[in-house]
């Protein structure tokens, strides 16, 4: 290397350019970390203050609701499972919706099908 290069390599490598920049990150980082402590600081204090000023639940909210008689439903979820069930047998059998005027009813899979055969504004 050619004492011409060296000075070229020198000049370019700047230990003191080097330093000012770790200085900064350094500098940043500090500054980051110090901005963590602060908002966790002030999330504690906005917690504190909240749980202070919230007035105390009363004892009757505490105290499970039971609707007054006559209780309609005395199990909702069986209820729904039980007209759900109804209604998937209706969808998936044949049946009469009025036999004196001819309506039936076909389960759904059977009419999609039919429908998809008959031609465009045929449907019946």
């Amino acid at each position: 290397m050619t004492a011409q290069q060296k000075k070229v390599l020198e000049d370019e490598v700047n230990g003191k350019g080097i330093g000012i920049g770790l200085l900064i990150t350094v500098a940043v980082l500090v500054l980051i970390f110090v901005s963590f402590l602060a908002m966790g600081g002030l999330m504690r204090g906005f917690d504190f203050i909240s749980k202070k000023m919230t007035p105390p639940v009363p004892d009757i909210a505490l105290l499970p609701v039971t609707p007054p008689n006559p209780r309609l439903q005395v199990n909702p979820k069986i209820d729904l499972r039980e007209k759900l069930s109804q209604e998937r047998a209706q969808l998936n059998s044949y049946g009469w919706v009025d036999r004196q005027r001819g309506i039936a009813h076909i389960p759904i899979d059977r009419a999609i099908e039919m429908l998809a055969k008959s031609p465009r504004g045929q449907e019946s």
